[in-house]
């Protein structure tokens, strides 16, 4: 014996053999201790843990359904349809044309889902592969920037300078920071001095010819106090490595003159003291014309006389001219000849001391501008390498504005992938569904036809493939190559499968030598509730079948009970002598539509495949409506008919090409409050059949295309004017195609 149970919300299946029991795991492989019962044990790892509820779970039920029919089968297919289900055939169910079959529908439908992927996805991967393009482009934009970056790096910095310092920092020189470099001492230059101060002050505004503000290479100015030239080695092979050189020894020069105009300043200041003795005793002309007063004068002018504007980021510096002083010294000199000699010497001294001072104020002033020029020049070369370095950005920034890397576009790009996704997903259904109205309607199982067709290989090889789940797009719509194929070509299976199933259609009746009946009208009869007569059943003319049928009671508490036909043998006392207010009448037709046969009776050699197409129900009798018991007579008069309910019960099943039996998997079908005819008719299907208008307006059509075969329940309403006892014989007039096999 075997029982379900629950442990600790896990459940397991106690199977007990004698006195050995043992548990089978269900579901979870959870932390649960182990559970004994009488020496059994609960083997905790074997299953898997199952959630209550929840869309995976649902979706392992289904996986792990297995077919009623056949459980070595599951219940669902890949797509999560009824692996027997199968789509309907009445074209006002599915919005087609009147007289369309459901096979062409669906087959259409397919063929125009499976065109529309095609499209989608090679639309598609037209899109991602110009988007992989543009991927590569960027990515070849990006390596190409990243090179032009370490070329233009190593070009500036030499190889292997991992550290290059390429920064440039403002650098003041001023004639104050000279003069205290120099060695002068601190000056006021505000008040009135003596000479020698005078001179100082001189000298100081002259070395103001080197004043510059520029911006010099931050490793230059590192390296600004070395007593030897720096080779600047980290940067070998770079252009930066010869500009910093040129900067380091142009700061280099501006200092060394800058201490010479010091040194030239001192010795003019020391040799005009000695020429203030010498003219001392010259008159007041000459002293005018050869003091220091006057020199120094014509030195200021010579710095008056020009003003030069800096390179790059520097400040507007002094110049200086020596035109003034040279003025001056033709005017003393005209003046000495009447001096002595020695006053002469002394004199002409201080002249050159002064004209030393100018020299090399000339020449502090051309290295001022070449300092400027050296920076401006290391400059040029770092800005040289920021335009190559932002051309290189605009034109990767340039691809990604028009490709990938703009959002919008790449978002409408995945849309279209989405969309190839869904539309192929939709015609992989549609084509499942084509393969099922295949089936039903030619009654074959295309997964076990391991033949050839005319027309098509053995759909054995080829009807599972839509199930296939590494269906790739590209795969599903002929876009790949495989080089190490035969063939070298994937086919668009979603479109060939289509084509194949088309095939198979077209090339059935060429293997399978049919012929269609259109529509044959068969009349069953069944005996009524008490046989083909009154009085007792007789047997011997197969009134038996009277026990076909049940009534239902009505109870007082709306449940009611189905009672058989009592012992009195009248149906209107079928519930304690009252009348019921259902009676059903249970029957069977076999797959060829015959009345309460089954499988033991020989079947037809030829015919099969035999489908409903319209019915209707009479019921035949003197008297089977008593108006005068009517709630209203005059309507029952005027209404020779009582409604009833038919059900399909199944199992329906269908006789194919080789005569054998197909369960077909459908929904019971139900015709429900239809009309039969009680008009005392005797129908026939020849001369009182669907062209007499009573007929035709009670037909039903609502198994159209329903396998005639399987069991069937006809529950008749039991107003008070139906008399049950009246009814001889319920006929149902049966419109039915089929096939004949020829040969």
């Amino acid at each position: 014996s075997a029982s379900m149970l629950q442990i600790a919300g896990t459940f397991a299946v106690r199977r007990q053999i004698g006195t050995a029991v043992d548990y089978r795991l269900l579901a979870a492989d959870v932390n649960l201790p182990s559970y004994a019962d009488t020496g059994g044990y609960v083997r905790w790892g074997e299953g898997q843990y199952w959630a209550y509820g929840g869309t995976l779970n649902s979706f392992a039920r289904k996986v792990m359904a297995p077919n009623i029919q056949n459980p070595a089968e599951p219940a669902y297919d890949g797509f999560g349809l009824p692996t027997t289900w199968i789509p309907p055939s009445d074209p006002s169910l599915f919005a087609g044309n009147p007289g369309e079959s459901g096979v062409a529908h669906y087959i259409a439908e397919a063929r125009t889902a499976a065109t529309e992927a095609t499209a989608a996805v090679k639309s598609a991967f037209d899109t991602l592969v110009d988007e992989e393009t543009n991927e590569k482009t960027k990515a070849a934009n990006e390596a190409k920037s990243a090179g032009i970056l370490e070329l233009q790096r190593r070009e500036l910095c030499g190889d292997g300078n991992t550290k290059c310092n390429t920064s440039f920092e403002t650098y003041v020189l001023s004639g104050a920071s000279l003069w205290s470099d120099a060695g002068g001492a601190a000056l006021d230059c505000s008040a009135p001095i003596d000479t020698g101060a005078q001179l100082d002050c001189l000298t100081q505004t002259l070395l103001g010819i080197a004043a510059v503000k520029t911006n010099l290479a931050s490793a230059v100015v590192l390296r600004e106090g070395d007593p030897t030239v720096p080779a600047f080695g980290s940067y070998a092979g770079g252009s930066l490595q010869s500009s910093f050189i040129e900067q380091w020894g142009a700061l280099r020069r501006v200092k060394l003159k800058a201490k010479e105009v010091f040194d030239a300043g001192g010795a003019a200041k020391a040799r005009t003291a000695a020429a203030a003795v010498a003219l001392s005793t010259l008159g007041a002309k000459q002293q005018e014309a050869c003091g220091d007063k006057a020199m120094a004068a014509a030195q200021r002018a010579g710095l008056s006389a020009g003003v030069s504007a800096g390179f790059a980021s520097a400040s507007v510096s002094v110049s200086y001219s020596p035109g003034p002083l040279i003025a001056q010294h033709q005017k003393c000199e005209d003046l000495i000849k009447d001096v002595g000699v020695a006053a002469a010497g002394a004199i002409s001294a201080s002249m050159d001391a002064f004209a030393t001072l100018s020299a090399q104020a000339v020449q502090l002033s051309d290295g001022a501008q070449a300092l400027q020029q050296s920076a401006a020049h290391g400059q040029e070369l770092l800005e040289k390498g920021r335009l190559a370095d932002a051309r290189t950005n605009l034109e990767q920034k340039l691809v990604d504005d028009l490709n990938t890397s703009f959002g919008v576009k790449r978002t409408y790009h995945q849309y279209d992938v989405w969309r190839a996704q869904a539309l192929l997903e939709n015609a992989r259904r549609f084509a499942v569904v084509a393969r099922r109205a295949i089936e039903s309607r030619f009654v074959v199982d295309l997964s076990t036809l391991r033949g050839d067709e005319p027309f098509v290989a053995s759909p054995a090889s080829w009807a599972d493939e839509i199930y296939e789940y590494d269906l790739s797009m590209p795969a599903s719509v002929g876009l790949l190559s495989e080089t190490s194929q035969s063939d070298g070509v994937y086919p668009n299976k979603v479109l060939d499968y289509v084509g194949n199933l088309e095939r198979f259609v077209a090339g059935y009746a060429i293997a399978r030598p049919s012929a269609a009946s259109g529509t044959d009208t068969e009349v069953l009869t069944v005996a009524g509730p008490q046989g083909y007569g009154s009085g007792t059943p007789n047997a011997a003319r197969g009134e038996s079948r009277a026990n076909a049928w049940l009534f239902f009671c009505p109870s007082a508490t709306g449940t009611g009970t189905w009672a058989p036909l009592p012992a009195s043998g009248n149906a209107m006392e079928a519930c304690s002598g009252k009348p019921p207010t259902i009676a059903r009448l249970t029957f069977s037709l076999d797959p060829w539509g015959r009345a309460n046969m089954d499988i033991a009776h020989e079947p037809y050699r030829l015919r099969h495949n035999t489908r409903w197409t319209k019915l209707a129900v009479n019921l035949t009798g003197t008297g089977v409506l008593d108006c005068t018991k009517a709630s209203d007579p005059l309507s029952c008069y005027s209404q020779s008919f009582v409604r009833y309910d038919l059900s399909h019960l199944g199992p329906s099943w269908v006789s194919n090409y080789e005569q054998a039996w197909r369960f077909l998997d459908i929904p019971f079908g139900r015709i429900e409050g239809a009309k039969a005819l009680s008009a005392e008719q005797w129908l026939d299907p020849v001369s009182n059949s669907w062209s007499k208008p009573y007929v035709e307006a009670i037909a039903r059509s609502e198994f159209l295309d329903r396998p005639v075969g399987g069991n069937y329940a006809l529950d008749i309403e039991v107003r008070p004017e139906v008399r049950l006892d009246h009814i001889e014989r319920v006929q149902l007039l049966a419109a039915q195609n089929y096939w004949v096999k020829q040969q």
